[in-house]
C-alpha cells in the first residue's frame, strides 16, 4: 500500500503543476481579453460606430467574463480535488475499498477541473470570433 501513496504524490505532483499551468494560461488570456475588448470599446464609444457593432463586442466581452469565471471555478476545484487525496499524502494505510472510492473520487473531480479549463478556452475562442466578426468591415 506505500507503492498506492508514492504512485500518487508522484501522479498528483505533476499532474497538479500542468492543469495549474493551463488553467493560469486560460485565465490570462480571458482576462487580457477582457481588458483589451474593453480598451477598443472605450475607443470608439461617441465615434459614430454602430450600435450593432458595440453590441457584439459586448457579446464578446460576455464570453471573456464567463471563460474568467469557468477557469476560476476551475481553480476551486483542483483545490477541492487535493483537498481529497489528503489521505494519499499523510502515508495512511488504506483498505483497497476505501482507496479505491477516493481514487475514483478524486478522478471525477479531477475530469471535472479539466473540463472546467477546457470550457473556458472555449469560451475565449468564441468571444474571438465575435469579437473578429464584429470588426470586419461591413460585417462581411
Amino acid at each position: 500500500m506505500a507503492e498506492q501513496n508514492d504512485d500518487w504524490k508522484t501522479y498528483y505532483e505533476q499532474v497538479n503543476i500542468q492543469g495549474q499551468s493551463a488553467m493560469k494560461s486560460a485565465f490570462m488570456i480571458n482576462g487580457g481579453a477582457s481588458v483589451a475588448l474593453l480598451t477598443v470599446v472605450s475607443a470608439i464609444v461617441g465615434k459614430g460606430i454602430a450600435n450593432d457593432i458595440l453590441c457584439q463586442l459586448c457579446y464578446a466581452l460576455g464570453c471573456f467574463v464567463l471563460g474568467t469565471l469557468t477557469n476560476s471555478a476551475a481553480f476551486g476545484t483542483a483545490y477541492y480535488t487535493g483537498y481529497i487525496q489528503q489521505p494519499f499524502f499523510h502515508n495512511l494505510q488504506l483498505p483497497n475499498k476505501e482507496y479505491n472510492t477516493i481514487h475514483n473520487k478524486a478522478k471525477r473531480w479531477n475530469n471535472f477541473t479539466i473540463s472546467l479549463t477546457v470550457i473556458g478556452y472555449i469560451w475565449f475562442f468564441a468571444g474571438a470570433i465575435i469579437a473578429f466578426i464584429a470588426l470586419l468591415p461591413n460585417n462581411c
